[in-house]
């Protein structure tokens, strides 16, 4: 994906904006608040209809007003538009053509956005690395998302009836909860394999030498019996912890550094440089299913990175069709090897 010029309207504290973007690396610079982050959180829309950052419209739209626009002109003349309002559905166009669901939006000019508040995935709990792994095969894969979809339905009514102590609608849930763990599983299992071969080659001439490794573990089952078999062993702490205990929404992925865990052995910088990897493979994984390349949306890239690590980066973020970075250090060039050739872009308010 190649944006060639976005377009926004009463979205946060931005009246009314537009900034031409071109290929390679692209930087935005400008003072904290002058909205870098939300020019980016902009693009991000236009690729997911989604907000990295908030759920709530309330919160993108600007204060006092009752719509945001928001407009992407990409590669090849290809257009988004996206109409946000505070009473109505969102709007959504390609081109000329209103799309009637988000899911039709993801495959046509995917993303991948590495935002402050993505150490979490390395730094919090399973559920935000299990998370991570979901956005990205939604990505390149609708039946997927449906299927996760239905998982999370299915847990949530089975979890109701443990919790009325209902017996007999827990086990009516009980084969759809195989079914679609099934499909996940092999999906997730099939990934793993796909994507390890990216994220190990991301390690490569990596100025500290470091090794990263990503541990996933399951509790699939070759049959349908062996899984009753296994929740009928659980039935008894399932109706007292009033929660489902087995299924792919149990899975766990843990992160490694050098053989140690890096969430609790890890620098800032490591955990940085780390997340930087993942999210280089992401792009490269995602690009080979789709054969889109991903537009990379950097936000305070270069925070808690020294010299030899931004150039290591950047020398990655050159393979790349395109990125844009935010960044409030106006000096940073200077750090740039004089091989890095970039596009400067400030931002005012």
């Amino acid at each position: 994906m190649l944006i060639k010029q976005l377009s926004v309207s009463n979205i946060r504290n931005i009246v009314s904006q537009e900034i031409d973007f071109k290929k390679g690396i692209n930087i935005l610079w400008g003072k904290n608040g002058v909205g870098k982050t939300t020019l980016l959180e902009a693009i991000h829309i236009l690729s997911v209809s989604k907000s990295f950052r908030t759920e709530k419209k309330q919160e993108i739209i600007s204060f006092d007003k009752q719509t945001c626009l928001l407009k992407g002109r990409f590669k090849n003349n290809n257009s988004v538009k996206i109409l946000l309002s505070q009473k109505q559905r969102k709007e959504i166009f390609y081109n000329t053509t209103k799309l009637t669901s988000y899911s039709e939006l993801l495959q046509i000019h995917p993303t991948v956005t590495m935002s402050p508040e993505d150490i979490d995935i390395i730094s919090g709990g399973n559920t935000q690395r299990i998370r991570f792994v979901d956005k990205i095969l939604s990505t390149v894969d609708n039946a997927y998302l449906k299927n996760l979809k239905e998982l999370k339905k299915i847990v949530k009514i089975r979890n109701k009836a443990l919790s009325l102590g209902d017996k007999k609608v827990v086990l009516l849930w009980n084969a759809p909860l195989f079914a679609t763990s099934k499909v996940l599983w092999k999906k997730r299992n099939l990934f793993f394999d796909e994507f390890a071969v990216f994220f190990n080659r991301s390690w490569d001439n990596n100025p500290s030498k470091h090794l990263g490794e990503l541990v996933y573990k399951n509790k699939q089952t070759t049959t349908e019996e062996e899984f009753y078999k296994n929740l009928t062993k659980k039935s008894k702490q399932e109706l007292i912890l009033k929660t489902t205990l087995l299924g792919a929404h149990k899975d766990t992925l843990e992160f490694y550094l050098n053989k140690l865990p890096i969430k609790t052995s890890g620098s800032q910088g490591e955990k940085k440089l780390f997340l930087a990897n993942l999210k280089f493979s992401e792009a490269n994984y995602i690009n080979e299913k789709l054969k889109k390349e991903p537009l990379l949306l950097l936000d305070d890239f270069f925070d808690k990175l020294d010299s030899e690590k931004i150039n290591y980066l950047l020398e990655k973020l050159n393979k790349h069709q395109q990125s844009i970075i935010t960044t409030t250090n106006h000096s940073i060039k200077s750090v740039f090897d004089s091989k890095i050739k970039f596009n400067q872009i400030p931002i005012h308010v």
